[in-house]
């Protein structure tokens, strides 16, 4: 019983993503999606805040990627945009809160 909770403890304090894909709650490493978002055959950083600002060839793009990177094909397109915004929001607060590698 004890093991058990150590378990549950120690993979709560990993450092993961959690998403939400229409069903169920999804907990990813977030540098397998970043590294997937950025190999995105048209996905581009700019069309995040392109389809923020409202441009509807960027928000299909960043639809479609998000369906690619998330693996998610519940979700309206809306909440595709705000699950990139969500992740994007996320990896730079991790920016400012992690101490750079000390050598």
């Amino acid at each position: 019983m004890l093991q058990w909770l150590r378990d549950w403890r120690s993979r709560r304090r990993r450092l993961l993503f959690r998403y939400f894909d229409g069903q169920r709650t999804i907990a990813v490493d977030p540098l397998e999606l970043s590294r997937m978002l950025s190999s995105d055959p048209e996905f581009l950083p700019r069309h995040l805040d392109e389809a923020i600002s409202g441009d509807n060839d960027a928000i299909e793009i960043c639809g479609r990627a998000c369906v690619r990177t998330f693996r998610v094909t519940n979700l309206t397109l809306g909440e595709q945009i705000a699950l990139l915004v969500k992740f994007d929001d996320w990896i730079e607060a991790l920016k400012k809160n992690t101490m750079p590698f000390v050598a």
